[in-house]
């Protein structure tokens, strides 16, 4: 019975999550936030009836999430905006995708920490030498270790 009310809520006061062009603004308003926020992308271009039917869906989509806000998140995103350079097809278009959406509001675009560097591995608790000898086998043969011990010295 809670599921019910809570879901239907909305409907019951009359209180529609549906975008709508003339109370947000119109899609031309959505354009405009998206070339004033991310300075990194190309500019939207032209509003087209496809582009309208694209805003209104994603609208839908964001649910409480601002327009504002999420191309904020975009902004932000090193990915999204081809500051890393790993990529540079972030359009208004693919933006207004669904599951572009989800991805976006999911954090899958936030930019990560770099991991620490690995420790150093150690024996027994001591460090390993930062550079390794090497010996070539014939050279250590041709050494008598009875040379080196003086045993008249006594």
């Amino acid at each position: 019975m809670t599921f019910l009310f809570i879901y239907f809520f909305p409907l019951v006061l009359g209180k529609s999550q549906k975008y709508s062009p003339s109370k947000d603004g119109g899609s031309a308003a959505v354009i405009s936030v998206f070339d004033s926020v991310c300075q990194s992308l190309p500019k939207a271009g032209a509003l087209s009836a496809n582009r309208e039917r694209l805003i209104a869906n994603a609208a839908d989509r964001l649910g409480r999430v601002s327009w504002e806000e999420y191309f904020r998140r975009v902004e932000a995103s090193d990915f999204l905006s081809g500051r890393n350079g790993k990529w540079q097809g972030c359009t208004f278009d693919w933006l207004l995708r669904a599951d572009t959406i989800d991805k976006v509001l999911g954090g899958q675009y936030d930019n990560r920490r770099p991991s620490p560097a690995p420790a150093q591995p150690s024996y027994y608790g001591l460090d390993y030498p930062s550079t390794v000898s090497s010996y070539d086998i014939n050279e250590l043969d041709k050494i008598d270790t009875l040379d080196f011990i003086d045993l008249d010295d006594e």
